[in-house]
């Protein structure tokens, strides 16, 4: 990351409230409603540039486009640049099951009535009855996509830059751990063989990040997050060889990236829950310091409820 001898520069871990006007058009897009395809693509750049100039005033020194093209979702927005990926309905078992869903977990047992509420609040009921299968080839299809998020934040840093010299900027991608969690593999014979093709697919996100000049953030959410999914009933050791597989994947994925153009950002899940079941700091610090990247923003959760409908933040 930059240094300055003077202070210590100023940045964040990248999602930021969306613009109401852009909020209309991730609901529009999201519930598979008709929708200006060219309006929206013209509130995207305009909001990432008013945001980007937003962070410079108030002084932030490596600022991101505030994740506004990730619509509601941090992580899951990679399945539309990844063949081999299809969206289907969990069945009943499989919602059950925390290791096949997008939801459960202990925080969910235990807090059924807060989170009746907090599904429909947020916009999370829609996607935590879905079941992502891989069944086909891993490869990364999303190069215009990503095209389109570099040339959105370096545009807006560009308009600025003569007030604001020395600023940089940074994108936020998603981890192999938490870009699938999950999944039912039907096309490779194993996790491993699933995971490292997927990190040679994000890899060609990763990379094209850097090369347009800007640094690149990972976002796991789900490296710790699984944690509370998983123990009991399986042991703490079967999780740390579940971590240690996605650990070793996201270290592929970062091949060639230099460490210095990289950060790696972990939370214990981004959702405004209870989170009484959390993974303990001393576990998720091991894990977050086999990763091979430059520095490692990490944040605790946001217990403080939101009224934005699920699309103000992750």
């Amino acid at each position: 990351m930059p240094r300055d001898t003077d202070r210590i520069l100023t940045t964040h871990v990248g999602s930021l409230i969306r613009p109401p006007d852009l909020i209309e058009f991730w609901r529009a897009i999201e519930g598979g409603k008709p929708y200006d395809e060219a309006a929206f693509e013209n509130c995207l750049t305009e909001s990432v540039a008013k945001v980007v100039y937003q962070q410079a005033e108030v002084g932030i020194d490596i600022v991101s486009d505030g994740e506004f093209s990730k619509g509601a979702n941090w992580a899951f927005y990679v399945h539309k640049r990844l063949t081999g990926i299809t969206i289907r309905p969990a069945t009943p078992e499989e919602t059950k099951d925390p290791m096949a869903s997008m939801s459960g977990g202990r925080d969910r047992e235990a807090f059924p009535e807060f989170y009746a509420e907090y599904d429909v609040a947020s916009g999370l009921g829609k996607r935590l009855g879905n079941r992502v299968v891989v069944s086909g080839a891993i490869a990364y299809s999303g190069q215009k996509l990503v095209g389109r998020d570099i040339k959105n934040l370096t545009t807006g840093i560009a308009k600025v830059k003569d007030r604001f010299p020395s600023l940089a900027g940074f994108l936020p991608v998603v981890a192999p751990a938490s870009a699938a969690p999950g999944a039912k593999i039907e096309h490779y014979k194993n996790d491993e063989a699933f995971l490292f093709a997927l990190a040679d697919a994000l890899h060609q996100e990763y990379r094209a990040i850097v090369d347009a000049g800007l640094y690149v953030q990972i976002d796991d959410a789900f490296l710790p997050y699984m944690f509370e999914r998983m123990v009991p009933p399986m042991s703490a050791a079967d999780y740390r060889r579940w971590a240690q597989l996605r650990v070793d994947a996201l270290n592929h994925a970062l091949r060639g990236i230099p460490e210095e153009r990289s950060r790696y950002h972990i939370c214990w899940g981004s959702w405004n829950g209870p989170h009484a079941f959390d993974v303990p700091l001393k576990t998720s610090s091991i894990w977050s310091s086999k990763c091979a990247s430059g520095t490692i923003p990490s944040k605790p959760p946001i217990r403080a409820m939101r009224t934005s409908g699920g699309y103000g933040r992750r």
